[in-house]
């Protein structure tokens, strides 16, 4: 999964950048924000505290990760 939603994010990526006025702020925002709406399931479907503080420490692992990668390959302005 983690995969396939990073494979998303360069698309979104591609598409921010053709546009977007700020294609490196809009994709940064946008991708924070979708990973804080990925850490809502967590909460919800009855996990354990322990399984859902995995589970969302993956989360924001992953995207410390990815976002930034992809964030520097965007110019600040068009």
């Amino acid at each position: 999964m983690t995969a396939v939603f990073s494979l998303i994010g360069v698309a979104m990526a591609a598409v921010m950048a053709r546009v977007a006025l700020r294609p490196r702020r809009t994709f940064v925002v946008t991708t924070v924000l979708l990973t804080v709406l990925s850490l809502v399931p967590d909460l919800t479907f009855g996990f354990d505290a322990a399984s859902a503080v995995v589970l969302m420490a993956l989360h924001v692992l992953a995207a410390a990760i990815v976002i930034p990668v992809l964030a520097r390959r965007l110019a600040e302005e068009r």
